[in-house]
């Protein structure tokens, strides 16, 4: 078959073609509508994307087709009057996947016209091919299907308008939880003590469900017409050993200039930790409520907590305060690594010694043998987290985030291992060759950066050092009150915005702390970009602000709740007695259960 016979096998059967291939990918839509709400292989989701732009490509061709084939007076099949609606339909797309990213929103009048054009082809292709018979019976299943396609081909439009940024701003509906995700500044503080009083009185269970249905609830409308429930997870050191495992596929990718691109999605396995995480901020939160926040001046210390509220209470602030007073990103970071560096020094203690794995097969440094087994893994996720955010997605983690940070600490760990002559590819027994290194003073990797200063590893390692010579369970005490400031100074200190469009491709964890900071009367972004930090004066004499009290009685209220305060008491007492559990409503007043 020559070019002319392939050109013409195409003209005869590309209509045929077009339309099974677009309800393939309707198959394709539909079966990722549901996938997309969860932790899926980042290979698939490319696939959902070229679906998802492949529907509107695809159905828009087969009209054209259609259109040609008509005008060109070649269409000779009856059926084909019924094609028209068909591809109308498949041009709405499906229910639960309106928009794949939140920018698709923002594109709603580009898909009206795209709608009323193939409105006006559809109907033109029908006129034209209806058959000289007077067959009643294929008008009318024509009729039934023109109805349904013209209104799903205009839905869609509809539906991204209603989930724009500008349409959820300028709409005078109340605050919702779909609200914050657009930056809006919190309600009145009445309405934000209304809600702490009602959302503090919830145990555990309620708090984690009742997140997970906003969220939902949020989902269904940027992104569906009508999850994900994981939390990411990376690791520094892992990487170092994935990549000296995969070295010859890992120098092909630097070859052709995209290891990069590769590292950031080739991540660890998500772990379903993220009830359990949530507990321990809901645990902080209340804590803070019910013993710590007094006032204004208190309030807005404790929201700016990122680890200082454990090293003081635990009596470790004179010795690690130090690595909370950098910057955010270089905290993370550092903590990160000397989690990596207690989870697996053989030397913090001799029971820890015994309990260490020596199977091949555990992945685990701390076996379920230890006592601290649960904890110690729990807050190596949350750091694994946090390090994810850092490298992955940076501008969740903080404004001005380094992602050079990331790369430049790997570098440096690579300078310390080929100073080794071990070949090994186990995590673990990286970790140890690294610490043997750093604390057998070895010389830093000759690269002419901070390494001779002691850099990165080093400090990290004097993080872990006075970490390891704690008893066994005020070291995780310390690590897990770190990391819980940590997550929440993070969450309060990003975009609504972002929240909302890490909805797309899964829910990021941060946005689950987030959600909850808010409805415990904490302090998101925008509120914090509203408030006046300046003092009142009172006749000449500076005074607290006019809202202190207020807050003074939330405060209150929550001690109340709570009993006798006990500010004397370490971050692993906080609130222990506010679980006890009772129903109330939320802001709207719809109850709690």
């Amino acid at each position: 078959m020559g070019v002319s016979g392939a050109v013409q096998w195409w003209e005869e059967w590309q209509l045929r073609i077009l339309v099974l291939g677009s309800l393939a990918i309707q198959y394709i839509l539909l079966v990722a509508s549901y996938l997309r709400k969860y932790p899926i292989r980042s290979w698939f989701r490319p696939v959902i994307w070229l679906a998802y732009l492949g529907s509107d490509a695809i159905a828009i061709y087969a009209l054209a087709a259609l259109f040609n084939r008509q005008k060109k007076q070649d269409g000779h099949g009856v059926l084909e009057v019924l094609w028209a609606p068909i591809l109308l339909i498949h041009l709405g797309g499906q229910d639960g996947i309106t928009a794949y990213n939140i920018e698709d929103n923002e594109l709603w009048p580009r898909h009206i016209l795209t709608a009323v054009s193939q409105v006006t082809v559809a109907v033109y292709v029908f006129c034209k091919s209806w058959p000289g018979s007077d067959d009643r019976n294929l008008l009318v299943a024509a009729v039934l299907l023109f109805i349904p396609g013209i209104l799903k081909c205009f839905e869609k439009p509809l539906a991204l308008n209603r989930a724009s940024i500008n349409s959820l701003v300028s709409s005078g509906e109340p605050i919702t939880p779909y609200k914050l995700f657009v930056d809006l500044a919190s309600p009145s503080l009445d309405d934000r003590i209304r809600m702490l009083r009602s959302f503090s009185g919830l145990d555990d269970y309620h708090v984690y469900h009742k997140l997970r249905y906003w969220l939902s609830e949020t989902f269904q409308l940027l992104y569906t017409k009508e999850k994900m429930f994981m939390v990411s997870q990376y690791n520094l050191i892992g990487l170092l050993a994935r990549n000296r495992r995969n070295s010859r596929m890992m120098w092909v990718m630097e070859v052709l200039g995209c290891s990069d691109f590769l590292q950031q999605r080739w991540r660890m396995k998500s772990c379903s930790s993220s009830f359990s995480i949530t507990k321990l901020v809901l645990k902080y939160v209340k804590g803070g409520w019910g013993h710590h926040i007094r006032d204004v001046s208190s309030y807005r210390k404790f929201n700016d907590n990122r680890g200082q509220f454990t090293l003081g209470h635990e009596g470790c602030y004179q010795e690690l305060g130090w690595s909370l007073e950098g910057a955010f990103d270089e905290s993370v970071l550092l903590w990160h690594l000397a989690t990596d560096f207690c989870y697996y020094h053989t030397g913090v203690s001799h029971s820890h010694h015994r309990r260490l794995c020596t199977q091949d097969s555990c992945p685990h440094a701390w076996c379920e043998g230890s006592g601290h087994h649960k904890r110690a893994i729990q807050c190596r996720e949350m750091s694994n987290y946090m390090m994810y955010l850092l490298f992955v997605n940076p501008e969740m983690l903080m404004a001005g985030t380094r992602r050079n940070l990331f790369t430049t600490a790997y570098d440096e760990l690579k300078g310390i291992i080929i100073q080794g002559d071990k070949q090994t590819h186990k995590e673990a027994e990286l970790t140890q060759m690294i610490i043997a290194a750093v604390d057998g003073g070895g010389s830093p990797p000759p690269d002419g950066t901070q390494q001779q200063q002691g850099g990165i590893i080093r400090d990290a390692w004097n993080i872990a050092k006075v970490l390891s010579n704690l008893p066994e369970e005020k070291m995780w005490d310390v690590i897990e009150g770190v990391w819980v400031e940590m997550l929440c100074f993070s969450a309060a200190r990003c975009r609504g915005y972002l929240h909302a469009k890490g909805l797309a491709t899964g829910v990021e964890y941060l946005t689950y702390v987030w959600l909850l900071l808010y409805y415990m009367g904490m302090e998101t972004l925008a509120a914090k970009l509203q408030r006046a930090d300046h003092h009142y004066h009172n006749g000449g004499v500076h005074g607290d602000d006019p809202s202190t009290s207020r807050v003074s009685g939330a405060a209150t209220n929550q001690e109340g709740a709570a009993g006798p305060s006990r500010s004397s008491g370490t971050y692993k007492e906080y609130a222990e007695d506010q679980s006890s559990g009772y129903q109330g409503s939320d802001a709207t007043g719809e109850e709690i259960v």
